[in-house]
């Protein structure tokens, strides 16, 4: 018999990870017969541009300021779509979605299955949430440590599964080398928001590039709040590195845009699963990540690039030496390797079977 689920989006700003991923989930399950997958986004999204033209599988509110206001709307049409609907189980993004959820199938009697799938460091959440992550029948963690976190939470490891996200994963490698590299600074690119001091960190990165001693060129493709923008501008010209650091802006296919590099470059506090590494290692570029909680240590091994101690600068600049000095060693081929159980095609596997048997 087919399953019938729901999806439930929070108010997202409609271009990042978690937008990509759950286009894939609509994409996919469009095109299977086993799983009727609805998805909808009660507070609307920032931009939606990219769920336009998707089908009738997917509903997103319209988007209602000011926020507040929007999140009781939000709140009403989600109570009132569940009620109109059966379904056999809630894919829950957010803890207030969960909450939702949960008090619709007490109140309604209504017997889906709860399912969360957060997309962020559980580490963020406060401890007033504990009880709240114990409302999911299931839960799909992204990476191994965000499953560890649910568990020190005190959510039983029997209702976790570790899916990680669906990458596209090329059929070659596509990375810009040179034969050349010893006559070549240390050529790093970094593909992300920008933010100076707070979750990405580039504050660190640009401290340590500074203190490091060999030559070094960095390549920015992102963009940010503009005071983000501006501190790290104004870093650049304070210590004179506009012949180093190069700030691109935004764009859409970065890889294709970017000088040759050597590594992939991410100085992140903490993520949830950062699919730019596998994007980077699937094109067969080698890879430098802090090991910050979650999803780098899920994804850098030693046949594609380094971790390095998060949040540690004297640890980065170290780091920074011995991939110079070993970035004739990475060979794209075995990089792309590294990353191929991350391949959409196994990634839907994994999840469908755990959706099958709800």
């Amino acid at each position: 018999m087919n399953k019938k689920g729901l999806v439930l989006v929070p108010r997202l700003r409609g271009i990042g990870g978690m937008e990509t991923v759950i286009v894939s989930w609509i994409k996919h399950y469009q095109r299977v017969d086993d799983i009727n997958m609805k998805f909808f986004a009660p507070q609307g999204l920032e931009d939606q541009s990219r769920f336009d033209g998707l089908g009738d599988e997917v509903k997103i509110a319209q988007l209602v300021r000011p926020h507040a206001l929007g999140k009781a709307w939000g709140t009403w049409l989600t109570f009132d779509y569940l009620a109109r609907h059966d379904f056999d189980f809630v894919v829950c993004t957010s803890i207030p979605l969960m909450k939702l959820a949960h008090l619709v199938r007490r109140v309604l009697h209504k017997q889906f299955k709860i399912i969360s799938w957060f997309h962020f460091s559980i580490d963020t959440l406060p401890v007033s949430s504990n009880g709240d992550l114990l409302l999911a029948d299931i839960n799909l963690a992204i990476s191994s440590g965000i499953k560890q976190q649910l568990i020190a939470r005190g959510v039983s490891s029997d209702s976790i599964e570790v899916v990680y996200n669906p990458a596209t994963i090329p059929d070659t490698v596509v990375a810009k080398r040179e034969d050349t590299l010893a006559a070549q600074p240390l050529r790093l690119l970094y593909v992300g928001r920008i933010v100076w001091a707070g979750q990405k960190n580039l504050k660190l990165l640009l401290s340590a590039l500074v203190e490091f001693k060999a030559d070094w060129r960095l390549e920015i493709f992102g963009t940010g709040q503009q005071s983000d923008i501006d501190t790290l501008k104004s870093f650049v010209s304070g210590h004179e590195l506009e012949d180093k650091v190069f700030v691109r802006g935004w764009s859409d296919s970065p890889f294709e845009h970017a000088l040759p590099a050597d590594y992939l470059i991410l100085t992140s506090k903490y993520e949830g699963f950062p699919m730019v590494l596998i994007e980077a290692a699937g094109l067969g570029l080698p890879l430098i990540s802090s090991d910050c909680p979650t999803g780098p240590d899920d994804i850098v091994v030693d046949d594609n690039g380094f971790l390095f101690t998060n949040d540690s600068q004297q640890d980065l600049v170290e780091t920074l030496g011995n991939a110079l000095a070993t970035r004739d060693t990475f060979k794209p081929e075995v990089v792309r390797d590294s990353v191929e159980k991350f391949e959409t095609g196994k990634y839907f596997e994994r999840v469908s079977a755990i959706l099958s048997a709800v």
